[in-house]
């Protein structure tokens, strides 16, 4: 089978690549990456798989740092993971195009909007849990960074939320009864539970989120410091501008195809391909 690569040319922010992805989108089966991000091999199959065996409309990989010495990173690394099963992560996800633009138009929307700062998240919101599932086998690798821009990524963090708290107000109390228990933490201990694979698991589990916890309350000045940045760039210029200018998209430029290398011992080079209709 032929291999084909078509550039699609948009303006520098995700909302408007995503929709011009969909516009021109052979097949109804779509994967989308992150720019700064290495899939592993049968990262693809595994997304794309999941729409499939599972009838799932969205589903969502997992991001590991290329790294496997940096203690920094993979401590970074681990501090995320938690997220995992609860966020949809935009560093990889897949969904079927034609169910997509249902959940669009039964939310009376015709495309994602241009001008999200957190579209990812703002994508899960449209779907239920059963329409949603996270594949721990579909791998993409990223830099992590160093604390610093941990600090930025929780600043991000919480300016997304409120993104969507404030200007989808609906949608958000969607995904948090949907997806969050309405924050109730006894209903939030019992669904770490359910998704953990043994005790070690969720204790292990349980523990990342503890400590990620006290991190952010030890470095709640630091976060509000980046965040109140952010939260100025954002009033002023727009969500999707301030992302696409951020510290995250300027650190990690080119070090993708440094440490590309370091993830490709672990991994053959994965071709483009094309997928079968449904």
């Amino acid at each position: 089978e032929d291999i084909l690569i078509k550039l699609l040319k948009s303006e520098f922010v995700k909302p408007n690549a995503f929709n011009k992805l969909c516009e021109n989108a052979a097949h109804d089966y779509v994967v989308f990456f992150d720019a700064d991000v290495k899939p592993a091999n049968y990262c693809i199959e595994e997304l794309v798989h999941g729409l499939i065996s599972d009838e799932k409309i969205l589903v969502g990989g997992v991001g590991l740092t290329f790294s496997e010495t940096n203690s920094l990173e993979k401590f970074i690394e681990s501090l995320d993971l938690p997220l995992a099963q609860d966020f949809l992560s935009g560093r990889a996800y897949s969904f079927k195009k034609s169910k997509l633009f249902e959940k669009f138009r039964e939310k009376g929307f015709t495309k994602m909007p241009t001008n999200l700062f957190y579209d990812d998240f703002w994508l899960q919101t449209l779907f239920t849990k059963k329409e949603f599932k996270v594949v721990e086998k579909a791998i993409v690798y990223y830099n992590a960074g160093n604390f610093r821009e941990y600090l930025r990524g929780q600043a991000r963090l919480r300016l997304g939320i409120e993104e969507i708290k404030e200007n989808y107000p609906q949608l958000y109390n969607h995904w948090l009864n949907e997806f969050r228990c309405s924050g109730n933490n006894f209903h939030l201990f019992i669904e770490k539970i359910k998704k953990a694979n043994g005790f070690l698991n969720l204790f292990s589990a349980l523990f990342r989120t503890a400590v990620k916890f006290s991190i952010n309350r030890l470095y709640c000045s630091q976060i509000l410091s980046e965040y109140k940045k952010l939260r100025k760039e954002y009033d002023s210029s727009g969500g999707a501008f301030v992302l696409a200018n951020s510290a995250r998209v300027k650190s990690t430029k080119g070090e993708i195809y440094k440490k590309g290398k370091i993830a490709a011992k672990r991994d053959s080079v994965l071709l483009p391909h094309t997928l079968p209709a449904s």
